[in-house]
């Protein structure tokens, strides 16, 4: 289980003007997660067979009615693990006034490693 913090600072077209009116803005997020250092060893690779991703948004700014939200998200098992695995997320905003600072993430994975 990989778990922490991402400091993005993701702020919405307008983010500067509080009060404009805007169009719902969607961000695609991609988080490479580094694999701990004593989980493969030289030459190994980590295929995931299965994996519970979970996002969490913090550090919400704007005005009083602050409006990020998390539409997907999910993490890309295709290809053997090395050094990251990858989280990618689609959030968006209704409002322009918005900023994001952090992103909190869990990932269960299980899998096989292999040579």
């Amino acid at each position: 289980m990989l778990s922490g913090i991402v400091e993005v600072n993701l702020k919405a077209p307008g983010w500067s003007v509080e009060s404009a009116n805007a169009n719902t803005y969607q961000e695609d997020l991609t988080l490479d997660l580094a694999v701990p250092n004593d989980l493969l060893g030289t030459g190994q690779s980590f295929k995931i067979t299965q994996a519970v991703p979970y996002i969490g948004l913090n550090s919400l700014s704007g005005s009083a009615h602050t409006s990020w939200g998390v539409n997907n998200f999910l993490v890309k098992t295709e290809s053997p693990v090395i050094h990251a695995i990858r989280l990618q997320a689609n959030l968006d905003v209704s409002r322009s006034g918005e900023v994001l600072q952090r992103i909190a993430y869990q990932v269960t994975a299980l899998g096989m490693v292999s040579n």
